[in-house]
């Protein structure tokens, strides 16, 4: 009897569970009993390669399944991961490939989502810390230690246009303030802020959640009064640079860059920056 599999796709907290069998079927991931959908569901045989950029699976939908139609009408805002789980006729389920999602390809009767084996994340070079004068710590991230929630600015949209975003309330900071910061979606999807002046910020691309809850919800004025608009949430930006980390976010003692580098090397001269 072949198993069943059971397919488990995870993009940030959202979580779709889904399974080739004839019928739904139940099984706890670790994190509670998850019912895993019947869907219509193939995929290419799982062989074990030298080369793990060959290892990789497709797995395809009909073109009516909304989760693939979601990855393939816009941009994963996170880390897309499936795991394939195998269940015996003993109910016994073991894990036979997990991987992450690497594209999409549109296809005249299905939608084929190609994953690439999680290994492939071995190849990946460790970098080490960089010597420079700027801060080499991701704003917010391990080394940087700042706590985003912290900083975080309660705001209504109030217009969207592509990728510029109109939140009154980022008026209320000096230009740049929200430079290299992020805004924050009613999903939870971030998008980072490439340019702020006044009340209008540009984002580095078009943020879905954005637009179609702004569609949702409205704005305008009645009776002198304003009414609706999105909720949303703006993350102050970093320049990297030691003044703004002590200034704006007090946080001098993680500053990860080394401002007084020499000009030149000391032994020959030579320019070192």
């Amino acid at each position: 009897m072949t198993p069943k599999e059971l397919y488990r796709f995870v993009e940030g907290s959202q979580v779709w569970t889904l399974t080739s069998a004839d019928a739904d079927e139940v099984y706890n991931a670790g994190e509670g009993d998850e019912t895993y959908i019947s869907a219509t569901i193939g995929r290419n045989e799982i062989e074990n390669k030298n080369q793990l950029s060959r290892a990789n699976i497709e797995v395809s939908f009909d073109l009516d399944n909304q989760m693939a139609r979601r990855w393939m009408r816009q941009i994963a805002e996170a880390v897309v991961t499936l795991t394939i789980f195998a269940k015996d006729k003993n109910g016994v389920v073991s894990v036979n490939w997990k991987g992450r999602l690497a594209s999409v390809k549109p296809e005249r009767t299905a939608i084929t989502l190609i994953f690439e084996s999680v290994f492939t994340s071995l190849r990946r070079p460790g970098l080490r810390a960089r010597y420079q004068r700027a801060c080499r710590h991701v704003l917010y991230g391990r080394g940087c230690t700042l706590d985003k929630e912290s900083f975080a600015v309660v705001g209504h949209v109030t217009a969207v246009s592509n990728e510029t975003v109109i939140v009154p309330e980022a008026a209320g900071f000096a230009n740049g303030y929200f430079t290299g910061g992020m805004i924050e979606g009613p999903d939870g999807a971030l998008r980072f802020i490439t340019n702020h002046n006044g009340q209008t910020l540009t984002l580095i691309r078009t943020l879905e959640s954005i637009v179609e809850g702004f569609a949702a919800a409205g704005y305008g004025k009645s009776y002198g009064m304003s009414y609706g608009g999105l909720s949303c949430r703006i993350f102050p930006g970093c320049p990297r640079e030691r003044n703004i980390c002590n200034d704006r976010f007090n946080n001098l003692p993680n500053y990860g860059g080394f401002p007084f580098i020499p000009l030149r090397n000391p032994f020959d001269g030579s320019s070192i920056v």
